[in-house]
């Protein structure tokens, strides 16, 4: 599949069961026009359900997707379909995309400026939330790897040893090597963790 750089064409779909294969996902959006990508991720959520960036040739397809399937359920579960991006204004093409690409998990929720905290890395182009997933783009790789190398093992509760971590993601599905990108999962540590914290101020 060709990437695209139209960015009215690409959607998030969230709350994906995790037993959806990727050519029942193919068959499903399929139906609204031709995919020029799909970027699907797996057991990144604490539920069990996956997520994916999916990309049409034509944004009509994008859209007529969001109307017919956002909201709707599969396989018991309801799919949540819009636009991976803030739709500021009608024309989509105008806002700039990124490459460079972050996922939160878990983050503390007493921490509220998520943008201050990952602006330490570099510039944050745009930030996604959905049910406690995050999602970010920076501007630069090398504002993405800032953040993976001084962002992971950051403490945020010292009396309970909690832990930020960072980590890179490999796709589980192995045919689309070249849709590799970085994630950042934040998680409790392990008491086996040899770990030198930095305090989350």
């Amino acid at each position: 599949m060709k990437k695209s750089i139209n960015c009215g064409n690409r959607l998030y779909v969230g709350n994906i069961p995790g037993s959806a294969t990727r050519q029942e996902l193919i068959k499903i959006f399929e139906e609204y026009g031709k995919i020029s990508d799909m970027d699907i991720k797996y057991n990144r959520n604490s539920n069990g359900t996956n997520y994916a960036f999916i990309e049409y040739e034509n944004p009509k397809s994008a859209e007529k997707t969001i109307q017919k399937r956002n909201g709707k359920k599969f396989k018991g579960y309801m799919l949540k379909v819009e636009y991976s991006i803030e739709k500021k204004n009608k024309d989509l093409n105008d806002i700039y995309r990124s490459e460079y690409r972050v996922v939160v998990k878990h983050f503390p929720k007493f921490f509220k400026n998520i943008k201050e905290f990952l602006s330490r890395a570099g510039k944050v182009l745009y930030i996604y939330k959905d049910n406690g997933l995050i999602i970010a783009e920076y501007e630069d790789k090398e504002s993405m790897i800032k953040a993976i190398s001084t962002l992971d093992r950051t403490i945020y509760n010292s009396k309970r040893k909690v832990y930020v971590r960072v980590f890179k993601d490999i796709p589980y599905d192995y045919s689309d090597v070249n849709l590799i990108d970085y994630t950042m999962v934040f998680s409790s540590s392990t008491k086996n963790e040899n770990i030198s914290p930095k305090e989350l101020n």
